[in-house]
């Protein structure tokens, strides 16, 4: 074996070490490596023999692995120069009656360096993306009067050219072409040193239709003589995301259009969860019953039903409705103007069927809920969940970044006072046999008190997941779901949800400081096996979105914003892009 010669003869090549098995596993001992007699490089005889064992046992094939082997080549050798191994097996036992070579193109000679100032971050098809300075370290120098070409992969293009610098001794002049244009060719002349920068800064991209990282790469156009050739690695210069926003005029019709995108098929259950869109409390618990159902949440005005709702359960197969709340949440006008809607809104079919969830509060109606989650809405055989959620019911940001796990997984989510465990939350744990709990949410949020009743009922907090505040409370909910948590000093890692790895490549987003949005968002994020990170408020990203993004630029390809712009400001999905290429910035 040997390296290529035009590469190595000037340089110097450190011998591996060397393992060889059998066809069946078997290791094979006495394999002896040395120097060739018959070296074609010169002094350094770079190519080496290597000697196995007389008479391996082998009727299928013999596997030699290499590791350790460094090659360093010398200054002579030509830049963008390739460098191949050459494994040539002689002739005679047991490799037949001729010799046999094998050629592998192990490494090609880099001579530049190329880096990015920044990786930015920016929505798919945005024209005249600023970037950073994208910076060519010729490591070698040299002489050089050739063009240097700065290309975009994919369909992005250069929208304004910006300005190349060369080190000292070198006249840039360029670029040749008229942006938009996907190569930007500048010529370069003079002495080039060892380690002489050129910066492309200023430029601007018009990037593409598809999602993900984009990167150029720089090369050169030898023209003349005792020229050097710049050969060097890609770079990202930006992350891109697509924008999708769910919205309608107001809270009811975005709940709507959720729905309708989902659940509004034939092939779906013919059931309807509507909760309150003005308060939570109740609306918390919808989440578990939609996930029985397999459904979605529509949300109403208490007072009257809101024309979005009334206009989706006409145009839908909806035969059954289940009210969550009693009629402070929901008004039993409200009921009764459902119960006025026949089945797809033809007067010859049956009307709709109303049912209504109802406790003394919100932690009777939510135990009354998760029994329902565990005998059926209309009753059956009573099933036993092994893991339930805990979250305060006297707040909805974590019990709603929560529910598509909920939804998707089965997972009674169980609400308690925050200060003490509520009698209904201590009923439902004890009357589904719940044996874990992962409790979500700080101290402030569910305290110590309320998970040393739980651990006194027999039960083991697993895990409690929260955060700074409510969005880094759904970040972490979001890292659950995709990546599992790791051990703590007080708990145990916690596992990812299954399925949910796969679909991380959108991401959900919704306000903060309201609920509608995301009690109404659930159920479809949950069936998409994908997660929901909160803003601050409608005009602040805050810290829990750039958070769950780090790592995850060129993951994260499409974001589903939740809500107009009263809900969601335009420059809060700029802020959570900005966020995917700011936090895999600098060199590459």
């Amino acid at each position: 074996m040997s390296a290529s010669c035009n590469a190595i003869c000037d340089g110097t090549l450190t011998a591996p070490t060397v393992t060889a098995t059998t066809g069946a596993t078997t290791a094979l001992t006495g394999i002896t490596l040395g120097t060739s007699t018959t070296a074609t490089c010169g002094a350094q005889a770079n190519a080496r023999t290597l000697t196995l064992p007389a008479a391996p046992n082998d009727l299928s094939h013999t596997t030699i692995a290499l590791a350790g082997m460094t090659i360093a080549p010398g200054a002579n050798v030509a830049n963008g120069a390739p460098i191949y191994l050459v494994v040539t097996a002689s002739s005679g036992t047991p490799f037949g009656a001729a010799a046999k070579s094998v050629v592998a193109w192990v490494a090609t000679i880099e001579t530049t360096t190329l880096t990015a100032s920044k990786v930015v971050g920016a929505a798919t098809s945005t024209l005249g993306v600023p970037i950073g300075d994208i910076t060519a370290t010729d490591i070698s120098g040299g002489t050089v009067h050739s063009s240097l070409v700065f290309t975009l992969a994919g369909n992005d293009t250069f929208a304004a050219a910006g300005k190349l610098t060369g080190p000292t001794g070198v006249v840039v002049a360029g670029p040749s072409e008229t942006p938009p244009s996907s190569t930007l060719t500048f010529a370069i002349a003079g002495m080039s040193p060892a380690g002489g920068t050129y910066t492309l800064s200023g430029a601007t991209v018009n990037v593409g239709s598809s999602g993900g990282v984009h990167n150029l790469t720089v090369t050169t156009t030898p023209s003349g003589v005792n020229t050097s050739s710049l050969v060097g690695n890609a770079v990202e210069f930006a992350v891109t995301a697509g924008e999708i926003r769910v919205a309608g005029v107001d809270r009811y019709a975005t709940a709507s259009a959720l729905f309708a995108d989902v659940f509004a098929d034939p092939a779906r259950p013919h059931a309807v969860v509507v909760a309150s869109g003005a308060n939570y409390p109740d609306a918390l618990s919808a989440n578990v019953l939609a996930g029985e159902l397999g459904t979605g949440v529509l949300l109403t005005d208490p007072s009257s039903l809101s024309s979005a709702v009334a206009l989706e359960l006409a145009s839908d197969d909806v035969d059954n409705v289940y009210i969550v709340g009693g009629p402070a949440a929901v008004s039993a006008k409200v009921a009764g103007q459902i119960a006025a809607i026949h089945v797809l809104g033809n007067p010859s079919n049956p009307a709709i069927v109303v049912a209504r969830f109802a406790g003394a509060d919100r932690f009777a109606t939510n135990n009354l809920i998760d029994e329902a989650a565990a005998t059926g809405p209309t009753g059956g055989t009573a099933k036993t969940f092994d893991t339930a959620v805990v979250a305060t019911g006297n707040g909805f940001a974590d019990a709603l970044a929560v529910g598509p796990i909920v939804y998707a997984e089965g997972i009674p989510l169980v609400l308690t006072d925050p200060a003490a465990l509520s009698t209904a939350a201590a009923q439902s744990l004890k009357d589904l046999g719940v044996k874990h709990v992962v409790i979500i949410g700080g101290p402030s949020a569910v305290s110590p008190a309320v998970e040393a009743a739980i651990t006194a009922a027999g039960m083991t907090v697993v895990y409690r997941i929260g955060g700074q505040d409510r969005t880094m409370t759904a970040a972490s909910i979001a890292r659950w779901a995709a990546n599992g948590l790791p051990a703590t000093p007080t708990y145990k890692s916690l596992d990812a949800i299954p399925g949910w790895l796969t679909n991380i490549s959108t991401a959900w987003i919704a306000r903060g400081d309201s609920f509608a949005d995301a009690l109404a968002a659930g159920p479809a994020a949950g069936i998409a096996g994908q997660s929901i990170v909160l803003t601050a408020n409608p005009t602040t990203v805050g810290s829990g979105i750039p958070s769950y993004f780090a790592g995850r630029g060129g993951t994260i390809t499409e974001l589903i914003a939740l809500g107009g712009t009263a809900a969601l400001a335009p420059g809060v999905l700029s802020s959570a892009i900005t966020a995917l290429g700011a936090i895999r910035g600098g060199a590459q």
